[in-house]
């Protein structure tokens, strides 16, 4: 009975230990990760029973009204549940369109009170295992047609991965970052709605 208690509180201890050793950051991306994988792989199942134009009206739609409210001059507080929902909504995203993720996912922690670059570096890590498990969902239920695509846009990703940060690192105001990243956000999300209704 001794060596039971003493092994749940040495477990104990060590949860209290990692929970204290683990950053704002890093704990962020664990729960944007964790419960993204689970929505994004529901999301690639949901994916193949909705319209593709309600599914990219919807995302232009989310995508255009983040950047919007992320341009406007309100100032948010940190929030632990607005996190988990971004993580949630963002992984879906990611699951039903292939798309969305990281523009809404990256707004939604400025949104949540998080500073730009900490929010645009979570954004990055959270998204490679939602990403995997989106991809592998969706190709075990409707395989792939070709691989000339996925290969030509992981080349692109991967450079893209090496001078985005390069470019975001040079960047010192804050404030700066957040209206950038929120102009940019609406011109993708008028981008969106565009090629859906009018090209």
């Amino acid at each position: 009975m001794g060596e039971k208690i003493s092994q749940s509180d040495l477990l104990d201890s060590l949860i209290t230990s990692l929970k204290k050793a683990l950053t704002r950051d890093s704990k962020v991306v664990f729960f944007v990760s964790t419960l993204g994988i689970l929505a994004s792989v529901i999301a690639a199942v949901v994916a193949t029973s909705i319209p593709k134009v309600a599914l990219k009206t919807y995302i232009g739609v989310l995508v255009l009204v983040m950047g919007v409210i992320l341009v406007s001059r309100g100032r948010f507080t940190f929030s632990w549940n607005k996190i988990l929902g971004i993580g949630i909504l963002s992984a879906f995203n990611k699951g039903l369109w292939g798309g969305g993720f990281g523009p809404v996912v990256t707004a939604g922690q400025m949104i949540s009170g998080r500073a730009p670059k900490s929010a645009i570096g979570a954004t990055m890590l959270s998204e490679v295992p939602i990403c995997v498990a989106g991809f592998l969902t969706y190709l075990l239920r409707n395989g792939m047609p070709t691989w000339n695509v996925v290969i030509f846009l992981g080349i692109g990703a991967i450079v893209g991965a090496l001078v985005g940060p390069y470019i975001t690192a040079k960047l010192k105001s804050e404030k700066r970052v957040k209206v950038g990243l929120g102009i940019l956000v609406i011109v993708l999300g008028i981008w969106t709605l565009a090629k859906t209704w009018l090209i």
